[in-house]
């Protein structure tokens, strides 16, 4: 059974200004707790019904709002998931991102803490390679040293990829790369394997994902 790896971004309860980034490019990405929660009731269901493990479908968040922490990891848990949150670590401790100490606790609660850059580029690609390395190296180190616990996995800002962007990558550690791109198919370069993901959008319905997890596995 291939696994399908879902992305999203923030969870909101009341508005969609409560958490991340407050960019007109990022509303379009943030989904209310209601359809989320029916996201992950649906592929809780899925797999259960299938006979499958709860790890078939993967939950993925870029960015790292503080609703990775008050939104998304309680109703992760509610039906036996853990999810991998990507994370720009120079908005750690600011408003609307995550503390220190509440990526430590998603850490201890069994999440996987990665890496979504330092500063969250625009767009990888244009960037140097020396550049590319620091914003992997920075991002890396400063992860470590909240969890005490080693940082390999990481995705890549907005969806823009080179060979660049994933050969530093892997020289500043990092195992797994995932991508914006809908595949479940896993490929495996230089030293780091590319994992490819399904966009979810704030109006992605139940029907949408449905499609998305049976085309996947047919």
């Amino acid at each position: 059974m291939k696994k399908i790896v879902l992305m999203y971004h923030d969870v909101y309860k009341r508005s969609e200004t409560e958490s991340g980034f407050q960019f007109s490019t990022s509303f379009p990405y943030k989904i209310s707790a209601d359809i989320f929660e029916s996201h992950v009731r649906f592929a809780h269901d899925y797999c259960y019904q299938n006979q499958l493990p709860l790890d078939t479908i993967e939950f993925t968040f870029d960015d790292g709002g503080e609703s990775f922490y008050r939104v998304i990891a309680p109703i992760l848990e509610k039906y036996g998931f853990r999810g991998v949150f990507f994370i720009s670590t120079s908005f750690i401790d600011t408003e609307k991102f995550l503390t220190a100490e509440q990526i430590k606790e998603l850490h201890q609660q069994g999440h996987i803490i990665a890496s979504h850059s330092h500063s969250h580029p625009r767009n990888m690609t244009e960037l140097s390679v020396s550049e590319l390395l620091n914003e992997w190296r920075c991002s890396v180190q400063i992860l470590e040293k909240i969890i005490q616990s080693p940082v390999v996995v990481a995705s890549i800002p907005s969806g823009y990829n080179s060979k660049e962007v994933t050969d530093s990558a892997a020289q500043a550690g990092i195992k797994i790369l995932y991508t914006s791109k809908p595949t479940v198919k896993l490929v495996h370069a230089t030293n780091i394997s590319l994992i490819g993901r399904y966009v979810i959008h704030c109006n992605t319905s139940i029907d949408k994902l449905s499609k998305i997890i049976y085309s996947a596995n047919y």
